[in-house]
């Protein structure tokens, strides 16, 4: 069934082609043609675009994709089957091994310059912040009065 309310799908298609974005994709992860009926960078595109449209569970992917033209998003020959939860789960594994933090600043230097956008002031940081402790028991925590 597709639907005729596509909502943003199309915009956010046309903004993930005109960026280059499947193409930079498959380029930065370790893939093996065959291997793969949809390549990583569709099935990444799929997977922005489901996320700007309805956050769907990645599970439930190929369901939201039932109620779309999914030929007109990503071309002919496509179905929805073709986004489902394992085929997503293999690309987002892919993705994971070329180090994701490596492929996104490859996508965002490439946009800059396709936008001509200086590169005069250009900062990309990374990292993450995490905070490890012991914690007391929780006989302990249960005589503190803010508990």
């Amino acid at each position: 069934m597709i639907s005729i309310a596509a909502g943003p799908s199309q915009l956010i298609a046309a903004l993930c082609d005109e960026s280059g974005l499947e193409k930079k994709i498959n380029e930065s992860v370790d893939r093996h043609p065959s291997y793969w009926k949809v390549t990583p960078g569709t099935h990444i595109k799929a997977l922005i675009i489901n996320i700007l449209c309805s956050r769907t569970p990645r599970y439930r992917v190929e369901e939201f994709y039932e109620q779309l033209d999914v030929e007109l998003l990503f071309g002919s020959g496509r179905k929805a089957s073709d986004f489902n939860d394992d085929a997503l789960a293999r690309t987002l594994d892919v993705l994971y091994e070329a180090e994701g933090w490596k492929v996104y600043s490859g996508l965002a230097l490439a946009s800059l310059k396709h936008l001509g956008l200086p590169l005069t002031t250009f900062h990309n940081d990374t990292r993450s912040f995490s905070m490890y402790c012991d914690y007391p028991d929780t006989e302990e925590l249960a005589d503190h009065p803010w508990l």
